[in-house]
């Protein structure tokens, strides 16, 4: 009973938060759009549905997923889009007993990289680095067997640096733009042993960006995630096989605009101290939206004791145009 009350009071804060979001016109995103783009190729080989999965991939996601984990661990992310041509991003999980967990994240998109600035003419004039850096805190607890909530904070920072004269496309304001926001999550199972598991996740809270001037501000991409987790099992499979099924809802916190539909699937084999992975997910846009992360994906994982590396592959239908599909790259070693 007391865990049931624990419950119902964290969720009617979280749903006054998303009221507070709804309410703050968030529905109307422009701003920091890279703040969209998915990092783990764990949680992108299955279709970027993790909110109610549990790992330190919670540092980047769902920071209740955290909640239970017992020792350190840090990660090394690396991306490269159409968008994106390089990403990264870093984070160490610090387990502290029954205090909860702590966790610190950074991370570096670069967009445009000793770029050539040139004239009417076509003669260069400069060179511009576009980047947006993200450096964040998480803090998560257990609340009994059931519950777990985690909150991050994140300061977000864009950068239009150019040494010359920039002008065309590189021509915006050298002065970085920065703003902060909050994510907050939950994460509850009907028992301590359940296969079931269900996520509620409100991303990018927070003030609007600020690039030129205050009237030109634009609101964060704020985010609700929905969504649950499945490991069935059956006596009639080889016990060292592992399933694991997932799927999410991502929308506006008025639930009017956009939104996505994320499902994933995982298949794996254990044999002694090594661990072999293969997943596959989907992207479904519902409503309005362009995204260039919409379609299949695909991803392998291999772990050897408290060593594992992941590669997933996102194959939509924007970036063979344009480039290769985007390709994610991950490794984790426990502490």
């Amino acid at each position: 009973m007391k865990g049931y009350r624990t419950l119902t009071a964290m969720v009617a804060g979280f749903a006054a938060v998303i009221s507070l979001a709804a309410a703050s016109g968030a529905q109307s995103n422009s701003g920091a759009s890279d703040l969209l783009l998915p990092i783990g190729a764990r949680a992108v080989g299955m279709g970027a549905s993790n909110v109610a999965e549990q790992g330190g991939d919670g540092a980047w996601w769902n920071p209740a997923g955290l909640a239970r984990l017992t020792k350190p661990e840090f990660s090394f992310d690396h991306f490269a889009t159409v968008s994106v041509p390089s990403g990264d991003a870093i984070a160490l999980v610090l387990p502290a007993g029954v205090v909860g967990v702590f966790a610190i994240s950074a991370r570096r998109f670069s967009f445009c990289k000793d770029c050539a600035a040139t004239d009417s003419t076509g003669q260069e004039t400069g060179v511009a680095n576009l980047t947006a850096d993200v450096v964040g805190v998480t803090f998560a607890a257990r609340f009994g067997p059931k519950v777990s909530a985690g909150i991050t904070g994140r300061i977000y920072q864009y950068s239009d640096g150019c040494s010359g004269a920039c002008s065309g496309a590189f021509s915006t304001p050298t002065n970085p733009s920065t703003t902060g926001f909050l994510d907050f999550g939950l994460q509850y199972r009907p028992s301590a042993t359940s296969p079931l598991q269900a996520g509620l996740l409100l991303t990018n809270w927070g003030r609007n960006l600020q690039v030129n001037n205050q009237e030109q501000a634009d609101p964060l991409p704020t985010r609700l995630h929905l969504g649950i987790s499945y490991r069935p099992t059956s006596s009639s499979w080889d016990p060292a096989l592992r399933v694991r099924l997932s799927s999410e809802l991502v929308a506006t916190p008025t639930l009017s605009a956009e939104q996505e539909l994320h499902a994933g699937a995982e298949v794996g084999y254990v044999s002694g101290n090594t661990a072999l992975s293969l997943r596959g997910g989907y992207v479904h846009a519902i409503s309005a939206g362009p995204s260039s992360s919409f379609g299949p994906s695909l991803g392998f994982g291999i772990a050897s004791g408290r060593v594992q590396l992941d590669v997933a592959r996102i194959f939509d239908s924007f970036s063979p145009g344009l480039g290769s599909p985007p390709t994610y790259v991950s490794i984790r070693v426990g502490l």
